[in-house]
């Protein structure tokens, strides 16, 4: 989903993809009112995207658990781009 309120470029539903080494760092609050702890992922190998897009080698990339969006929006909620994705 795109997120034009955040800069960050990915920030992934790690509630839907596992992401076993994150850290937390911050809190975190949605437009709607729901808070959530902001976690960072110092490297994920390989995120690719049906349409064949591949990324290799991301760093520091975010993540927080966005299930109450799951059951909102779809149960494969990925997470959201951000502005600096482009």
């Amino acid at each position: 989903m795109f997120d034009t309120g955040t800069r960050q470029a990915l920030s992934i539903n790690h509630n839907y993809v596992n992401l076993p080494h994150r850290k937390e760092v911050r809190k975190g609050a949605a437009g709607s009112g729901q808070s959530f702890m902001i976690n960072v992922n110092d490297t994920i190998s390989t995120v690719k995207f049906s349409n064949g897009v591949t990324y290799n080698n991301l760093i520091n990339v975010e993540s927080s658990n966005y299930g109450w969006l799951e059951n909102k929006v779809t149960p494969d909620f990925l997470g959201f781009i951000g502005y600096d994705f482009f």
